[in-house]
């Protein structure tokens, strides 16, 4: 059985919807649409639909690793939504630590954002990623 992905990597004015397994955000039944950013990537690159799929797909999986990694290293509450982060119009991803709102266990709000607090979480972001793969086509990701 199919559904349909959304993904949250297309530049603002663009999105791709793909068909994928159920739930499998990995396995690519067909590709309905490209973003106009993700089609440049498909024949600039001449990547096969499978490609681009894996471009887009890794993307939201280094995304994801930087977040995670800069979210643990700020001490964010469990409960913290997560750091959030902006495509760039040419497909990059910034991971925006800087003025991220925490929430202490007593509820009282606290703003990161201190220069060695971001130096810290971009290199905590930089070591998560490092491991991944990033086929052709992968978004850039950086923290700030």
């Amino acid at each position: 059985m199919a559904t349909t992905w959304y993904p949250d990597v297309c530049p603002p004015g663009g999105q791709c919807i793909i068909r994928i397994a159920e739930k499998r955000t990995d396995k690519l039944q067909l590709i309905v649409r490209l973003c106009p950013h993700h089609m440049k990537v498909k024949f600039d690159n001449g990547l096969t639909d499978e490609e681009t799929h894996l471009a887009i797909h890794r993307s939201s999986e280094v995304r994801e690793a930087a977040r995670w990694a800069a979210k643990l290293e700020l001490g964010l509450h469990k409960e913290h939504p997560g750091v959030p982060y902006r495509v760039e119009a040419n497909g990059d991803i910034t991971v925006m630590a800087r003025g991220v709102m925490n929430i202490d266990d007593a509820g009282n709000p606290t703003f990161i954002g201190n220069e060695s607090s971001i130096q810290r979480a971009r290199v905590a972001a930089n070591a998560a990623i490092a491991s991944k793969q990033r086929p052709t086509g992968t978004s850039k990701v950086t923290v700030e």
